[in-house]
């Protein structure tokens, strides 16, 4: 499984270190909206968006970034392909390359380039068409597209019914399975816990096999490491004491977390993708290379401060609903709650980072907003006086 942790952090890392210098997009849900985005008409380049609900139906010129808990991709995109959500469906065409992670995946479109793809269950139907490689992980993973390249994949259960060119690797924990329309020339390695199954009418070449057995318990010996039980210590001695030294504003963070959410998603979404393109941006200036290193050390902060923060919204939200309280309450028991299932969290393959990355988002972007409230407060003290 721990491919999936690869392509997990690659779709997450390609998708917010890839910055565009060309101008670019961004939409996010106002509070009218509710959390849900669509996106139609023309005109729409290099666009970034993010919300609970997300519906681009347009055509993109350039880039599409997208992340939300639905995401539903209908318009053509001309270049690269970029999301993370709970369900995503793409029914549009793309004109480079796709990378995405999320929970429930299906691709219906053609990519001309390769697919990247991460997720609790994924599915290129046989409408699709994959121009270049294919690299994924996932639980359960049906691949009914022809594939131009070479596909490597770490999962569950992964069925193969579609003309693959290129070589084939796959590691799975259940069983590999192939459909009677495989056509697969070049060679096949397989690592599993048992020999692949071939139905009547695949063709499949000699699949090299090599048999490996279950690794159960995996990730509750990584609990019970020295290492992660330090780690653990660390977080909630820092956790608790930003809620010590900070006890009203990291509230404030929390509360707004609890209070609009999907506007939290959308800005820090749009928050850390803008300020490391705006960081970039400067740095190719002469003259404003020495606020882009203030930015950076000021970026660098707020990331850190956010890992503690997400954990504190985790245990906050958690506590509430076991001692069945009707306020948040933030305290030190928020803090050991929140910091271990936080942790358990990351140990998931792609689900749990995903749910991470979802929270994390939230909570940037709340912490944007009272930061944005604070400046003006200081505005305003500054013109009165």
């Amino acid at each position: 499984m721990k491919k999936l942790w690869v392509v997990a952090g690659l779709v997450l890392a390609l998708g917010l270190m890839a910055p565009r210098v060309q101008a670019a997009e961004f939409i996010a849900p106002s509070p009218s909206q509710n959390g849900t985005i669509s996106v139609s008409g023309e005109g729409h380049r290099n666009l970034y968006v993010a919300g609970g609900s997300v519906n681009v139906s347009s055509n993109v010129a350039g880039d599409l970034f997208a992340a939300g808990g639905k995401i539903l991709i209908t318009g053509n995109v001309e270049q690269d392909l970029v999301i993370g959500g709970g369900s995503v469906t793409v029914n549009g065409n793309v004109g480079g390359d796709v990378r995405i992670g999320g929970g429930d995946i299906t691709i219906t479109g053609q990519v001309a380039g390769d697919v990247l793809v991460g997720g609790g269950s994924v599915t290129l139907s046989s409408t699709s068409r994959i121009g270049g490689d294919l690299i994924a992980g996932a639980g359960d993973m049906t691949i009914e597209a022809p594939v131009a390249g070479q596909v490597r994949i770490g999962g569950g259960i992964v069925y193969i019914n579609s003309a693959i060119t290129g070589n084939v690797w796959v590691q799975s924990d259940e069983e590999l399975r192939f459909g009677p329309k495989a056509v697969i020339t070049n060679p096949v390695t397989h690592k599993g816990f048992k020999e692949a199954v071939t139905e009547e009418g695949a063709q499949v070449s000699k699949i090299d096999f090599s048999q490996v057995e279950r690794r159960q318990g995996q990730a509750m010996a990584g609990i019970l490491t020295g290492a992660f039980v330090i780690k653990l210590l660390a977080l909630i001695l820092a956790a608790w004491l930003l809620i010590h030294f900070l006890p009203r504003r990291v509230r404030i963070v929390v509360e707004g977390v609890r209070q609009k959410p999907w506007m939290s998603l959308g800005l820090g979404f749009l928050g850390m993708i803008a300020f490391p393109v705006g960081i970039i941006i400067l740095l190719l200036t002469f003259v404003g290379y020495y606020v882009a290193f203030i930015a950076l050390a000021w970026f660098i902060l707020a990331m850190l401060v956010t890992c503690l923060l997400s954990a504190i919204v985790v245990g906050a939200f958690v506590e509430k609903l076991l001692m069945k309280r009707s306020e948040l309450k933030i305290d030190w028991q928020a803090v050991v709650i929140g910091v271990v299932i936080s942790a358990v969290l990351c140990l998931i393959p792609v689900i749990g980072g995903l749910i991470m990355m979802v929270i994390a988002f939230m909570t940037f972007g709340s912490l944007l907003r009272m930061a944005g409230h604070q400046i003006n407060l200081e505005r305003q003290a500054d013109s009165q006086s």
